[in-house]
């Protein structure tokens, strides 16, 4: 019999609960970290502005790192791609956790149809038991009084013989005294002169006697014959109930031998049943460890979001300060000369650029995430190099 752990379930089902309000936690602890570092960078660049609002050279550029974005466009990109694959990984952990509300019910589903039918094979088998020992009794009272009437019979079978054996000598005595009487009476007839009067009268009386032992002896023969003819019939009644005791019998052997049957059936369907929920476990454990890989893996590309989450905080940070630094060394250029630069949008060669740093608040630090194309920076950077002597970039880079 297969018993199911159900606390081990509850403890699983506990612990995936735990682990999802953990990655939970961590996410909202990755954003705010996120925040502050967005925060830092916000002001890292209000104390550049502050301390050099007007500074035109003594800063050198740093030189781009390889796998590092050059610009917000890139890093918005990035950041537009973290965002998806956390979307997606969040849809992920709800699918999975609809898989494993499923997987539940679909188990408790299976539980509760293998406990019913454990039930009903129980009472089954305990049916079959008592219908088998009810049987089985019956059977064995009917055996010893069957027992019982063929003992009877034989004992009566056996008097009816005696009977018989003492009725046939008591027609053998008849016979005799018959003969002898017939004798006497054709000595009589014959006209004895010589017998005297008190021998006739003797002979005559022993004839008589001899008639009414012979009458009694019939009426009795008579009697005992009646007798032993209701003795064959009631031999003959016993006989009838005893086959019809022996049809019941078989009946009742037939009839016990299908239930018997019938409860080997219910027997292999149960051990069938059981087979077929020990195979169901089987699943339920392997679906289980598959999940359960599945939140690992979950956990494992959460934890990389959050350091990619760092890193690109980290790189805006940088490409913020690259970028007050470029506006801090770029000279003040005319209207023609903004306009060859930073040409129109329409034109498709650049985007506009704003040189005023003096003051600097919430609203002029977010236009220093709009996004430059490379063709621009690098003609700013030759203009910068053009500009700045070698010398003072080597002098601020050690500083």
């Amino acid at each position: 019999m297969i018993v199911v752990d159900v606390s081990h379930e509850d403890e699983l089902v506990g612990s995936y609960k735990q682990r999802i309000e953990t990655l939970q936690e961590e996410r909202l602890a990755d954003l705010k970290q996120l925040g502050e570092f967005h925060k830092l960078a916000l002001e890292q660049v209000s104390n550049l502005t502050v301390y050099y609002p007007n500074a035109r050279s003594g800063i050198k550029l740093p030189l781009r790192l390889p796998g590092k974005p050059s610009t917000e466009e890139e890093l918005t990109e990035r950041e537009k791609a973290l965002i998806e694959k956390e979307r997606q990984l969040q849809v992920k952990e709800a699918e999975l956790v609809i898989q494993k509300e499923d997987l539940d019910h679909e188990k408790q589903k299976e539980r509760t149809k293998w406990e019913e039918k454990e039930r009903e094979l129980k009472r089954a088998r305990s049916e079959t038991r008592l219908k088998e020992e009810f049987h089985s009794n019956e059977l064995t009272y009917e055996k010893k009084h069957l027992q019982i009437i063929k003992a009877e019979i034989e004992r009566m079978k056996e008097i009816v013989v005696k009977e018989q054996a003492e009725l046939t000598l008591e027609k053998l005595s008849l016979a005799a005294e018959k003969a002898k009487l017939e004798t006497v009476l054709k000595l009589q007839q014959s006209g004895n002169q010589n017998m005297s009067n008190y021998d006739l009268l003797q002979a005559q009386a022993e004839l008589q006697a001899a008639l009414s032992v012979a009458k009694e002896a019939q009426e009795a023969a008579l009697a005992e014959r009646r007798k032993m003819e209701q003795t064959r019939q009631d031999l003959e009644a016993i006989t009838w109930q005893q086959q019809a005791k022996d049809q019941q019998l078989d009946n009742r052997e037939k009839h016990i031998m299908n239930i018997l049957q019938e409860s080997e059936v219910k027997r292999e369907e149960g051990l069938k049943f059981f087979e077929e929920a020990r195979r169901m476990k089987t699943e339920v454990l392997e679906k289980q460890e598959e999940l359960q890989g599945l939140i690992s893996k979950i956990e494992m590309k959460e934890k990389e979001m959050a350091k990619e989450r760092m890193e690109l905080a980290k790189e805006k940070i940088e490409l913020d300060r690259r970028k007050v630094q470029l506006d801090l060394v770029l000279p003040e250029l005319t209207p023609a000369e903004s306009l060859v630069i930073n040409p129109p949008r329409n034109t498709g060669l650049g985007i506009s650029h704003t040189n005023s740093y003096d003051t600097l608040g919430e609203d002029e630090t977010s236009n220093l995430s709009e996004v430059r194309t490379q063709p621009i920076e690098a003609t700013i950077i030759k203009e910068i190099n053009t500009i700045i002597p070698s010398s003072a970039l080597m002098d601020t880079q050690g500083t």
